[in-house]
Order: structure tokens, then C-alpha cells, then sequence
């Protein structure tokens, strides 16, 4: 019973990875995904039991997207964390934690945001809160180089910059980024010229 639950679930799961609708490169994407996660040894992305019989633990993983940034493909992944109420009691109730989990290519976890409850998609390399809708706004272009979000990264979802491309708060304090300005900041006429 426990070995076809254990498919069961593995099956539905391996459906939120093909849900993007993509080739992928490497097929067994979402296993990758849940053992990133649960091996990364981040605390708030590693299921674990306390001495009380509270658990934390992975509910769910979805695959999203992917990424591509100079040459190189990244996973974008939403993880759900509960908390359970402590063993025979109902008090404090479990509670979730959301994340949006970035993997480079070797499928190591380079950027973490914990986000709001929800569910999120992708349309391209951006990423959406809410149900499927035409107007929703993105919380996060993937595939903007805009000097500003390689700075501060994206706040909505409160998850730095993961790319290698990223500005130091050295380079934006003292001016260097202004050297590597993509076009669409030269566009933009917020910085000065070079």
C-alpha cells in the first residue's frame, strides 16, 4: 500500500513538472527539484521534527519554468513548508510557508525568496501570483537585466538577485555598474551617460 501511495504521488507530482508545456533538457526535473530542496541544509527548506512532535515539512514543490541567462538554463520552482500543530493537539494550528526557489544548472539552489500564500505560474521567463489571467502584473521578469533589479533583485517576492550578474552594493555605491549598463537601462535615461 505504502509503495503505491509513494507512486501515486510521485506520478501526480511528475505533472506539475511537465505543466510548463517545454522540451526539458533533464527530464527527471522535479526529482532534482525536492532533492535540492530537502539537501540543501537551508533551514527553511529542510524538513526536520522538533522534541515536541511539531514537524516541518515539504507539502508540495512545483515546477514553473526555466530561465535561460547567458548560455546557462535555471530551474524556477514554488515550495510550500508546513508546520504541524505540535503530535494530539490542535493548538498552535499548522501553518504554511511558501518559497520561490531558484537552481542553477547543476541544480544547486542559488536564491530563495519567501513569498506570499498562493499559487504562481509563469508565462516566458516571468513569473505571476494568482489564477491564470491575461492581466495579471508579474512579480518578477526572470529576464530583465535592468541595473536596478540586479541590485535589490525582486522585492515582491523577496528574493535577491541569484545570477551571476548581479551588482555588489560596492559597484552601485561607488558607480561601477554604470560601465556594464544594459540597453534597457541606457533606454531609460535614469542613469547618467558613459
Amino acid at each position: 500500500m505504502k509503495i503505491l501511495l509513494a507512486i501515486t504521488l510521485f506520478a501526480g507530482a511528475t505533472c506539475f513538472a511537465a505543466d510548463s508545456g517545454d522540451a526539458l533538457s533533464e527530464p527527471k526535473t522535479f526529482l532534482k527539484i525536492v532533492t535540492a530542496i530537502e539537501s540543501s541544509k537551508i533551514s527553511e527548506l529542510t524538513s526536520s521534527k522538533d522534541e515536541h512532535g511539531t514537524s516541518y515539512h515539504l507539502r508540495r514543490a512545483e515546477f514553473l519554468g526555466t530561465v535561460r541567462r547567458d548560455g546557462r538554463t535555471y530551474t524556477i520552482a514554488h515550495a510550500v513548508f508546513i508546520r504541524s500543530s505540535p503530535l494530539g493537539q490542535d493548538t498552535p494550528p499548522p501553518r504554511g510557508h511558501d518559497f520561490i526557489v531558484v537552481l542553477d544548472p547543476k541544480f544547486n539552489i542559488c536564491g530563495v525568496g519567501r513569498t506570499t500564500f498562493g499559487e504562481y505560474y509563469m508565462k516566458g521567463e516571468r513569473l505571476y501570483f494568482g489564477a491564470y489571467d491575461d492581466n495579471n502584473k508579474p512579480c518578477a521578469d526572470f529576464g530583465s537585466t535592468a541595473a536596478f533589479t540586479r541590485y535589490r533583485g525582486y522585492i515582491e517576492i523577496g528574493l535577491e538577485y541569484p545570477f551571476p550578474d548581479r551588482i555588489s552594493e560596492e559597484n552601485w555605491q561607488t558607480g561601477a555598474f554604470l560601465k556594464s549598463l544594459s540597453v534597457e537601462d541606457k533606454k531609460s535615461g535614469l542613469y547618467p551617460k558613459q
